[in-house]
């Protein structure tokens, strides 16, 4: 439309869940770690809220809905027709990873085998260029 250009791509996946490790390990540590307790009874330590320990992981308490809608990216251009010669030039903004809607609460609902155990999140770019053609 007059010389501007919009593209997007976006995506969803619905009906997905994840287990979310980092959320289980953080909060037992934040229990221990809290110094609330200051006069408990002897048999505290027979419950065993200690630290994250391999009998959380058969739970499915952590367990969440990772379903999600992704804007991908977006590109927003304009092109400036006879810019030198005849020759076009289109000045260009784009931005991937823009945002991502969910009720995960972990870092990214998109994770490989639906475990979250402390990976690299995927990154926000945002570029500008241009492009000239002759």
């Amino acid at each position: 439309y007059k010389n501007f250009d919009i593209t997007s791509v976006s995506r969803a996946s619905l009906g997905n869940y994840a287990s979310n490790r980092m959320e289980a390990a953080s909060n037992y540590t934040q229990i221990t770690n809290l110094n609330r307790l200051s006069n408990v009874h002897s048999s505290y330590l027979d419950t065993r809220l200690t630290v994250f320990s391999d009998k959380n992981n058969v739970s499915d308490h952590y367990v969440q809905n990772a379903s999600f809608f992704r804007m991908d990216n977006i590109t927003v251009g304009y092109t400036i027709d006879n810019f030198i010669d005849s020759y076009p030039l289109r000045l260009y903004l784009t931005g991937d990873n823009l945002f991502t809607i969910t009720k995960y609460n972990g870092i990214d609902p998109e994770i490989t085998g639906g475990i979250d155990s402390n990976f690299y999140p995927r990154a926000r770019t945002i570029a500008f260029g241009l492009d000239l053609n002759f």
